[in-house]
């Protein structure tokens, strides 16, 4: 089995938020669970239309991170738009916490 499949059955294997926050937690360093937010922002914000350069200035991180988001979020069937949607119905309506 791949690797990234380990990995997948992994994270499915976790229900419940408190124990993916904990996993989470025991497996990054604060510093890696802050780029993983800021990816997952970074892509939230592009969906929701805010311009690249913005999204720049705004977190202080460069074009070419945000281009690799923006081209995610423009790939025919990708999943994270649909799981922006899932979990927020957009990120405009972005819950906190």
């Amino acid at each position: 089995m791949p690797f990234e499949h380990d990995l997948a059955a992994l994270f499915t294997a976790i229900s419940t938020k408190d124990e993916m926050a904990d996993f989470l937690n025991e497996m990054f360093s604060e510093k890696e669970l802050a780029n993983l937010a800021l990816r997952w922002r970074l892509m939230c914000d592009l969906h929701s239309g805010k311009s690249q350069r913005s999204i720049a200035a705004e977190h202080g991180i460069s074009l070419c991170k945000i281009t690799r988001g923006a081209k995610i979020l423009q790939r025919e069937g990708a999943l994270t738009p649909k799981l922006i949607e899932k979990i927020y119905g957009g990120c405009n309506e972005q819950k906190t916490g």
